[in-house]
C-alpha cells in the first residue's frame, strides 16, 4: 500500500457512504490515504463533484510504486484507480477527479479513458512541461493552462 500524506478531498455535500466508498476505491487501487469531504464548489450553474488526489511526489513514480506492488505497469495501475474512483462517483451531477503531482502539473480525467490515454500520459517527456493542468482531448493530452507571459512580450 502506498500511503498519501494529504487527505483526498471531495464535495462537502455528499451522500451518506460516500466518503467510505472513496476510501474503498483507493485502498483497492494501492492507496492508503484520508479522505475528506469539505470541497466547495464556487462554480455558477450546478454543483460538480471532485475527488482531488494530491500525490506528494511525481506523477510516475507514484504509479509505478503502485503498479510495482501490483504487478503490473504505472498506466494500468493508473487506469485501475481511475475506474474505481468513477465508480465510487457515480451520481448525476457532472465532475471530474484531479491528480495533482509534486511539478503542479494536474491531471483532470473526466470520465473513463482509453487505454491509449493512460499509455500515452506515461510516455510524455515530464522534464519538459510546464506546469499546469492536463486534459485528454482528440487523443492527445493538452496542457489547457496559458503559458505565462515574461517582461518584454
Amino acid at each position: 500500500m502506498v500511503s498519501l500524506a494529504e487527505a483526498v478531498v471531495i464535495e462537502y455535500d455528499v451522500p451518506d457512504g460516500r466518503v467510505e466508498a472513496v476510501e474503498r476505491a483507493l485502498r483497492e487501487a494501492g492507496i492508503e490515504a484520508t479522505v475528506d469531504a469539505s470541497y466547495e464548489s464556487r462554480a455558477l450553474g450546478s454543483l460538480i463533484w471532485l475527488v482531488y488526489v494530491p500525490l506528494g511526489t511525481g506523477l510516475v513514480a507514484f504509479f509505478k510504486a503502485i503498479g510495482e506492488q501490483a504487478g503490473t505497469d504505472a498506466w494500468e495501475a493508473m487506469k485501475q484507480l481511475v475506474t474505481n474512483l468513477l465508480a465510487a462517483r457515480v451520481d448525476d451531477r457532472e465532475g471530474h477527479i484531479r491528480i495533482r503531482a509534486d511539478d503542479y502539473n494536474d491531471v483532470y480525467v473526466f470520465g473513463e479513458l482509453p487505454e491509449e490515454a493512460y499509455r500515452a500520459l506515461f510516455d510524455l517527456d515530464w522534464s519538459g512541461l510546464r506546469a499546469g493542468s492536463l486534459v485528454w482531448r482528440d487523443g492527445e493530452w493538452y496542457n489547457s493552462t496559458p503559458p505565462r507571459k515574461t517582461t518584454g512580450e
